[in-house]
């Protein structure tokens, strides 16, 4: 009876000390003799969870409280097993969730404040991304993948040297043109955005990066044009230009050189950087990168205030309120295909297949 009684105490995780027999000698002041307490409390610092308070030893001996058959203690076992798998998975989800707390304030705070310079001496991990880099809602960055506006983000590759349209509303049209690079190694064409033409109104807005062999950090080179003419914008941090043809349009440098934003009152809100693809970058990516080209691109954030529910292109439709996402949003790398239909004749031209373009009552009726 004591023995089994020991057994079953020990199977639900009591400590053995409380699982001794009553036979046990007694020391002269009547206390039970502990020899064996060392053993115990190196079993009981090995054992997880932790025991649970144990009935008293001349209970479990003397008949009073019968041990727990063998059911018992399995299904406490699989309770304990689930309580400590739900724990773990609990603990990854507040990990996780702390992650995303601290990406998404440090992201507020670099689209907050003007982006740090790219020092030639920082760690290439931790070096100066672009607003456009943030995965947030209306974002371009890299090889192009676009954030939408439901949060998706997925890739859209398009073709090197051609324009493509990425935004089609009614008063509103937004191309981008498409540089590449081609990997022979790995038989690969690489591309990104170099250049945004922005159709609104009887208004033409160009917004590109220059091409350099050598990228210079001092240097800028992002170059505007609104309706054909060149803007220049001086080269100070938060330097701005308002245009004279059309109210609400202002452009501001949010850093010395490289990042500006192109505000359309009640229209939208532009952020693009310039950034090259360094030695780092491509051996990490194989890009393929050579001597001859830097390949300067341009990373964008896009706000927009004012799209109608009919707005198409690469990633003006995934602000409709009735899209459908039918993309595999689980693969590691969701790709939009159908860029035939994206195509357009020129950086500013609204023939792309998908067009809603048809600028009717200027950009004044869009933005009411």
């Amino acid at each position: 009876m004591a023995q089994n009684a020991t057994i079953a105490c020990h199977r639900l995780g009591f400590h053995r000390q409380s699982c001794l027999p009553d036979s046990q000698p007694e020391l002269d002041d009547g206390s039970r003799d502990v020899t064996i307490q060392p053993q115990a409390d190196h079993l009981r610092r090995r054992r997880w969870p932790p025991p649970l308070a144990a009935p008293a030893i001349s209970d479990l001996t003397r008949g009073a409280t019968k041990p727990p058959p063998a059911a018992a203690c399995d299904r406490a076992a699989r309770r304990a097993a689930v309580a400590v798998a739900r724990d773990r998975a609990s603990h990854r989800r507040r990990r996780h969730h702390r992650r995303r707390q601290i990406c998404h304030a440090y992201a507020c705070a670099r689209d907050s404040t003007p982006p740090m310079r790219r020092g030639r001496e920082e760690d290439p991990r931790h070096r100066r991304r672009s607003p456009g880099c943030v995965e947030f809602p209306g974002t371009s960055c890299g090889d192009p993948s676009f954030t939408g506006g439901d949060g998706v983000t997925y890739y859209f590759h398009g073709r090197k040297d051609q324009d493509f349209c990425i935004v089609s509303d009614v008063d509103l049209h937004i191309n981008a043109h498409f540089i590449g690079n081609h990997n022979p190694v790995y038989k690969r064409n690489f591309t990104w955005i170099q250049a945004i033409g922005v159709t609104f109104g009887d208004h033409r807005l160009y917004v590109g990066a220059r091409k350099a062999v050598v990228w210079e950090e001092d240097e800028d080179h992002i170059d505007i044009t609104f309706n054909g003419g060149p803007i220049n914008i001086d080269t100070a941090n938060n330097a701005q230009w308002v245009s004279k043809a059309q109210s609400g349009l202002s452009l501001q440098r949010t850093d010395v050189v490289n990042s500006i934003k192109v505000d359309l009152a009640n229209v939208f809100s532009i952020s693009a950087s310039a950034v090259p693809i360094t030695d780092e970058d491509s051996k990490i990516h194989s890009y393929g990168k050579t001597a001859k080209d830097s390949l300067v691109h341009l990373d964008f954030r896009f706000k927009f205030h004012s799209l109608s529910d009919v707005v198409d292109g690469v990633l003006g439709q995934t602000y409709r309120s009735n899209y459908v996402n039918k993309m595999n949003v689980t693969a590691k790398m969701p790709i939009m295909g159908g860029a035939p239909k994206y195509f357009s004749s020129g950086l500013f031209s609204t023939d792309c297949a998908v067009s809603k373009f048809r600028h009717i009552g200027g950009v004044h009726a869009l933005a009411a």
